[in-house]
């Protein structure tokens, strides 16, 4: 029996296999049964009574705002990272600028750039980490399995809220958001419900065929799944404010999980130029790592108040300028961190040779 015959000979006695990013207990807590956090923004808001502001502001002390500055130990903290790409580094001192003259002339506008930007963002993260299960896993990759992976991904968000949107029910904030004129009509959200429900199909159907031929990768398969039910179910709810909380919960859980991931297996490379950075990496400096990115969070708290206190702008621009600000330079950086160039670079600063070396 020739070698490759007898692997898919072994494949073929079981349905697939499992891959880890880190190990299977860190990836079940971390990635995987982290999605419980999804619902406790609305148990908040429902079970014990918290007002919208109060759980915006639990979720943002507590991960939203700590996710958001781990970028920058990777990028702004990292002089590889500035002198590879001096340019994008500088462009994103514009992003700021953008917020600052959007919150002063239409917060309308502001969220929903902030809304269409942060739901790609988050299916991106989603995408981006299937990927790097699939490339854990010792069966050939498929380009077009990867192509239907992307797909119900990708889709999975719309339905219901592309719905809402055309009939001016997401509310963010008490803001209505709006789409472009030629498309409030009913032909974009049969659309997206369409195109959703063919990628699931095909994704389930996929997923059969893998399982038939014991390639299927258990990991990324649940992680997917996982992904597709709550970005589907999320949009579903009356209080997009809150509900939106749930999934960026898990999201900004993930994110931290995985940057703290990829600095410690930086730090033992010794590829880090930041002292900084090197003293909060590592596995017996996670609590330092937090607590950092916590203080940092609480300090654009108190920039949020002195806006507030000594300017004329009201605490809803104050707020989006600090938060928005920080956060959409989080989002610059990481457009770029999950596409296949991003992956070259990262490969670069930490001297792997695989792309998918990171995390």
């Amino acid at each position: 029996m020739s070698a490759n015959a007898s692997a898919l000979a072994q494949r073929s006695a079981s349905w697939g296999e499992w891959s880890w990013l880190s190990g299977r207990t860190w990836d079940v807590r971390f990635i995987l049964a982290s999605v419980a956090l999804v619902p406790l923004p609305l148990l908040l808001f429902h079970g014990l009574g918290f007002s919208v502001v109060a759980v915006n502001l639990v979720v943002a002390a507590l991960v939203g705002g700590p996710h958001m500055y781990s970028t920058y130990t990777l990028t702004f903290l990292e002089k590889k990272f500035w002198l590879q790409y001096p340019l994008y580094t500088l462009g994103a001192f514009l992003v700021p600028v953008g917020v600052v003259l959007l919150a002063i002339t239409d917060l309308t506008i502001l969220l929903t750039v902030f809304l269409a930007w942060a739901s790609f963002h988050v299916l991106q993260q989603a995408a981006f980490i299937a990927d790097s299960y699939r490339a854990r896993g010792q069966a050939e990759p498929s380009r077009w399995g990867q192509v239907i992976d992307y797909g119900v991904i990708f889709s999975s968000l719309y339905p219901f809220a592309m719905w809402k949107l055309v009939n001016d029910q997401f509310i963010i904030e008490n803001h209505i958001l709006q789409l472009p004129w030629f498309l409030k009509s009913d032909a974009p959200v049969y659309l997206a419900w369409f195109g959703f429900l063919a990628m699931l199909s095909l994704w389930i159907g996929k997923s059969v065929l893998e399982a038939r031929e014991g390639r299927l990768n258990y990991t990324k398969t649940i992680f997917i799944g996982l992904t597709v039910a709550a970005a589907f179910v999320i949009p579903m709810f009356n209080q997009l404010d809150v509900a939106f909380q749930g999934l960026n919960t898990w999201h900004s859980f993930q994110y931290l999980a995985i940057i703290w991931l990829v600095n410690k297996q930086r730090k033992e490379r010794n590829a880090i130029s930041s002292g900084l950075v090197r003293g909060l990496a590592g596995a017996d400096n996670t609590w330092r790592f937090y607590a950092t990115l916590v203080g940092i969070t609480v300090l654009g708290g108190v920039l949020i108040v002195a806006l507030q206190t000594f300017t004329s702008l009201s605490t809803e621009q104050c707020y989006y300028i600090v938060v928005l600000g920080g956060l959409l330079v989080h989002y610059y950086f990481d457009t770029f961190f999950f596409t296949s160039a991003g992956r070259v670079m990262q490969s670069r600063l930490t001297r792997r040779t695989s792309v998918w070396d990171w995390p």
